[in-house]
């Protein structure tokens, strides 16, 4: 066996120092000690000693990045230098410290981490320097393949170079099991997620991930933060005609996991369909450590592993919904945070590719859609021409809000990814959320909208009272307002006395009074309500969710004239603008 660089090879002089560590103790129990002894003084003699002045960078002093090193007296302190003045070196922060008796630099030895270079500097973000006159033993890199793992017929080379596998495998797997995904998965099953593992480090301020870019591989950190931003969401087309720049939704942190639509093929690469874009971008926000996991080892492991791949895509519908909520869509002004968890309890991502049809003209209705990523076309096979290309364009809920067949085809013009809703779920939300309700009804009917719609949705009630206003017709709006509060109060489940005391309210104020508040209903209507209250027992009132729905569909009627003249006022028209709304045989709005 040969030796190692330096001064030279004298295993037994370097033994003191590295035979407490944990690289050497698989020459404890052999069959003898001598044996034993013989093992360790023969692959000590593979190390060299290095004297590191008190200060001075071990980089300087014949040590290579990937070198192990054994601290043999002394001290040395890893510190950040990420876009340091080289003449300026002082206060430096502080990664760790390597006391006398330990070792750095194993993970880098067996598994080849990957180093980028500050790019504000051209130079490595990270440097050990010695805390006095630092004496350390090194195993350099080259030595250790060309001489150890080269010559693993030689016994003392194989069992020193299986426990340094075993270890860097160890270590490995005590950090996948940091993540949450992770944190059930078999022992066995997580060592053969270790086999594929690669490392990567990354200075401060690097985009590792930008948004709209495929992504190749799952990350998870290790060490650092890195921050999460979406491009914001305009809300006019006049906004997004310029840069609307870029909101932080989130931060990542060890333990953490990014990446994971490398993992969402919708078929095999020779099926020609590639993994879907980012919904996000990732930057470093300090120097950071990684595992990352190419895209097609890590989907060959996660076929023997289902529950991590459900947990997995459980993240997904997660993070998708905070972004989307995060860029400000009008989709979601209106939402309440639980109507928003219901929207997207059962979210799915669908991959197509161009030219897929999303559905037919003509099926039946089936789904919601949101654009995560790509484009997508809209055509009747008439006159109706729609292209949606922005993240957070929705379709698909005219034939929801109408309950009738598909009025239009819909296909994707490039690679694309939507989340899909279900329309049980969809039409649920619009049941509970009626502000959310009146967005879906306002983009699908446009001018044909109720008038519970128009007085629901935020864009539009002020503007609707103030026609209203100017008309002399407040008492409706007022009426209809209060009846929506009932339906609210009965909802949440008020009790029913406070319900009841409103419902007298209602009754009292807009259908039994003399005033100018009197709203005008019909001999039907009216009777409907006084049957109510007539028959009512007031120890135990429980009055109906419909109590007021002849009164309502009354204002309806009441209002048409002033709808008719309230949807064409260019007040309104701005709204349905902003809405990007179309109508199943309009054309597309310009």
């Amino acid at each position: 066996m040969g030796g190692g660089q330096g001064k030279a090879a004298n295993g037994s002089e370097y033994l003191d120092a590295c035979d407490h560590t944990p690289i050497f103790r698989c020459f404890d129990g052999l069959d003898s000690a001598e044996q034993s002894q013989q093992f360790k003084e023969q692959v000590a003699s593979f190390f060299h000693r290095q004297s590191i002045p008190a200060g001075a960078s071990v980089f300087d002093h014949k040590v290579g990045r990937r070198d192990l090193v054994i601290v043999e007296k002394g001290g040395l302190t890893m510190v950040s230098c990420h876009g340091e003045d080289k003449t300026h070196k002082k206060d430096r922060p502080v990664i760790k410290h390597v006391q006398q008796g330990e070792m750095m630099g194993m993970m880098e030895l067996v598994r080849n981490v990957e180093q980028e270079r500050d790019t504000s500097t051209g130079e490595y973000p990270v440097d050990v320097v010695a805390d006095a006159k630092t004496h350390v033993l090194v195993l350099s890199q080259d030595v250790y393949l060309d001489q150890l793992v080269a010559n693993r017929d030689h016994a003392a080379c194989r069992l020193f170079c299986d426990n340094l596998m075993g270890l860097t495998r160890a270590a490995i797997v005590n950090w996948l099991k940091k993540v949450v995904v992770l944190r059930d998965v078999a022992e066995k099953a997580l060592e053969e997620l270790a086999d594929v593992a690669h490392f990567q480090s990354m200075p401060a301020d690097t985009v590792l991930i930008e948004q709209h870019a495929k992504v190749p591989r799952l990350y998870v950190v290790l060490s650092g933060v890195l921050k999460v931003t979406c491009e914001a969401s305009s809300k006019s087309p006049r906004d997004r005609a310029g840069d609307t720049g870029a909101v932080e939704v989130g931060q990542l942190l060890a333990g953490d996991f990014f990446g994971e639509s490398s993992l969402l093929n919708a078929a095999d690469k020779d099926q020609g369909l590639a993994p879907i874009s980012s919904t996000a971008s990732v930057t470093t926000a300090s120097e950071c450590l990684f595992i990352y996991f190419e895209s097609d080892a890590m989907k060959e492991s996660l076929l023997k592993l289902p529950d991590v791949k459900e947990k997995i895509q459980g993240y997904i519908k997660d993070r998708l919904s905070a972004q989307l909520v995060a860029m400000n869509l009008g989709l979601f002004n209106s939402m309440r945070p639980a109507s928003i968890a219901l929207f997207t309890a059962d979210l799915s991502i669908v991959n197509l590719s161009d030219g897929d049809v999303v559905f037919e003209k003509d099926s039946e209705g089936d789904d919601f859609y949101i654009i995560i990523e790509g484009a997508v076309k809209i055509e009747d096979g008439e006159n109706l021409h729609v292209a949606l290309s922005r993240k957070g364009d929705y379709f698909g809920e005219v034939a929801l809000v109408r309950s009738e067949p598909r009025a239009a085809t819909v296909t994707a013009t490039a690679p694309t990814s939507l989340a899909r809703v279900r329309g049980s779920n969809f039409q649920s939300l619009c049941l509970q959320s009626p502000s959310v309700a009146a967005e879906f009804e306002i983009k699908a009917l446009g001018t044909k909208a109720s008038v519970g719609a128009l007085l629901l949705h935020p864009s539009t009630a002020p503007l609707l009272k103030k026609t209203l206003d100017d008309e002399f017709s407040s008492e409706n709006y007022h009426c209809w307002g209060m009846v929506e509060e009932y339906r609210g109060k009965i909802d949440t489940g008020a009790p029913a006395a406070e319900t009841y005391a409103l419902a007298k309210q209602i009754r009292d104020r807009f259908i039994t009074t003399d005033t100018e508040e009197l709203i005008n209903i019909s001999a039907k209507a009216d009777k409907h309500v006084k049957k109510y209250f007539a028959d009512v027992d007031e120890g135990d009132p429980k009055p109906p969710r419909d109590l007021y729905d002849p009164v309502l569909k009354c204002i309806s009627n009441n209002l048409r004239g002033n709808l008719q003249r309230f949807c064409v006022t260019k007040e309104y028209k701005a709204v349905l603008a902003s809405f990007d709304t179309y109508t199943p045989r309009g054309r597309k709005k310009k």
